[in-house]
């Protein structure tokens, strides 16, 4: 659930969705993702967050 928030975080920031042609005006587009480590209470859950290719996109939901 928190990887689809975000990919969806990414897709509103890029203006297409996922797995959709890009417009060819625009010169970002998602360029794989970066892991990251989230603790939950005393647990810690690994997750992909997904990253642009320009560098601009900053994650509202785990920053």
């Amino acid at each position: 659930m928190i990887e689809a928030s975000l990919n969806a975080e990414l897709s509103h920031h890029l203006g297409n969705m996922l797995g959709a042609h890009k417009p060819e005006q625009t010169t970002n587009h998602r360029n794989g993702g970066t892991s990251k480590t989230v603790l939950i209470g005393d647990a810690t859950l690994r997750i992909e967050t997904p990253r642009d290719r320009e560098g601009s996109f900053e994650p509202l939901l785990l920053p």
